[in-house]
């Protein structure tokens, strides 16, 4: 069961990959929530949390049925994506975990076999957004402030689970796609921990500042 997750911040190639690595594996791409669905003006928080779960379940399904699955982007990114900001805008940790810890418990939720992280400094993001008429990339250079707390957050869920997690220079899509494929015969070196556990080793870290 190969569930892959491709992460990086915006403009850095995840969605491009993703097609590729479709192409070569015959992979089941998972869009992002808001590629994948229509949100009302007055949806909330809990409505995007339950989307990312209804990703897992497609992926999950995709792996299931002898497919390698491709999630453009973690179902998890709430958490890091408002610890980069101190939870000022969002759910706070506390509601975050509570939703994900009895969702990790009965498991219709999981963590990917592997992460992708995929990497470019801001100067070559500003450039690959600048070139790309497809999307408008709203709130551009506020979303560049990931940058650092995304590469903390992957390194700490490194060293929780070694090689679970495949740092990606943003070359060449073909290039990405050969590495992703070589390391699909190397196993992460703990498996699939006990994610619940996984989860509360990540909520420490995501307890302290993200600066």
């Amino acid at each position: 069961m190969t569930i892959l997750c491709l992460e990086g911040p915006s403009a850095v190639g995840k969605s491009t990959l993703a097609q590729v690595l479709a192409d070569r594996l015959g992979a089941r791409v998972v869009p992002e929530v808001n590629q994948l669905y229509e949100r009302s003006a007055d949806a909330d928080d809990a409505w995007y949390l339950a989307r990312q779960q209804d990703r897992w379940q497609l992926a999950l399904q995709a792996s299931l049925a002898g497919q390698v699955a491709v999630l453009d982007g973690d179902v998890f990114q709430p958490l890091w994506y408002g610890w980069a900001y101190g939870f000022a805008e969002h759910l706070p940790l506390h509601d975050l975990l509570a939703f994900y810890r009895p969702r990790l418990l009965c498991g219709s939720m999981g963590f990917p076999w592997r992460y992708v992280l995929l990497q470019a400094d801001t100067d070559e993001l500003r450039r690959r957004k600048a070139h790309d008429a497809t999307r408008s990339r709203r709130n551009f250079e506020r979303h560049l402030q990931l940058v650092a707390p995304l590469q903390r957050y992957f390194q700490a869920l490194e060293r929780l689970c070694p090689s679970r997690v495949l740092p990606l220079a943003a070359s060449s899509p073909q290039a990405g796609a050969d590495a992703v494929v070589a390391s699909l015969s190397v196993p992460p070196r703990h498996g699939w921990p006990h994610d619940p556990a996984l989860l509360e080793a990540l909520a420490e870290r995501l307890s302290a500042p993200a600066v």
